[in-house]
C-alpha cells in the first residue's frame, strides 16, 4: 500500500464485507501524530479470528484464489514503521474497531493519499451503508455523515452527478485541514 487512503479503502471494504450498516472513520491530528480509527457495526470476530486477522497468510474470504489477507497486517506494519501503534478489537455480533497512529515526522510515514476519492467511492458503491468521517485538527472538529445527507435528500440517490460533486466539495473542505503541515 502506497498511502493511508489505500489502507482505509481496504479496511472499509472489509467492514462492508462483514455486513456493516454504519462505518465511522475518525482522524485526529495533533502536533506530530495522526491517529486513525475505523469502527463498524458488522458481524465482528471472535478472539481466534481476531488474532488470525493479523497473520498475512490468513483470509476469511473463502472465494479468493489467493489464500492471503495482507490488508490488516500491512496497515499495522505501516503504522509501526512510522513509530506509531496499531490496535484492533472486535466483538462477535457487534463489530470491529481498528486504531492506528502515525508519527508524521518519521521518514517512514506514508502520505495521506486521496481520502476524498476513497470516501466518495465507498459512499457511491455502497448506498446501503452509512459512512461517517470525523476529523479533529488542532481541536477543531468536523463531521461528514451520509445519514444526514440522505435525510436531507429524501430519497435522491447519492450517486447522482450533482450530489457526488457536492459530497466531494464537503469532503475536500474537511480533508484539506488534515493535509496542512
Amino acid at each position: 500500500m502506497q498511502d493511508i487512503s489505500l489502507h482505509l479503502l481496504d479496511i472499509l471494504q472489509n467492514s462492508v464485507s462483514a455486513g456493516a450498516s454504519l462505518i465511522v472513520c475518525r482522524f485526529v491530528k495533533s502536533a506530530d501524530i495522526l491517529r486513525l480509527s475505523i469502527e463498524d457495526d458488522g458481524k465482528g470476530m471472535d478472539e481466534d479470528t481476531l488474532q488470525a486477522a493479523l497473520d498475512p497468510f490468513y483470509t476469511s474470504k473463502v472465494h479468493r484464489k489467493k489464500k492471503v489477507g495482507l490488508g490488516i497486517p500491512l496497515f499495522a506494519q505501516s503504522a509501526k514503521l512510522s513509530g506509531g501503534f496499531f490496535d484492533m478489537e472486535s466483538t462477535p455480533g457487534k463489530g470491529t474497531k481498528l486504531e492506528a497512529s502515525f508519527v508524521l515526522s518519521s521518514i517512514d510515514v506514508l502520505p495521506l493519499g486521496d481520502i476524498t476519492a476513497t470516501m466518495i467511492n465507498c459512499v457511491v458503491a455502497h448506498p446501503e451503508v452509512d459512512f461517517v468521517l470525523e476529523s479533529v485538527v488542532s481541536g477543531e472538529e468536523e463531521c461528514f455523515d451520509t445519514r444526514l445527507i440522505k435525510k436531507e435528500l429524501d430519497g435522491v440517490p447519492l450517486d447522482q452527478p450533482e450530489i457526488r460533486v457536492f459530497i466531494e466539495e464537503m469532503l475536500n473542505q474537511q480533508i484539506v485541514k488534515l493535509e496542512e503541515k
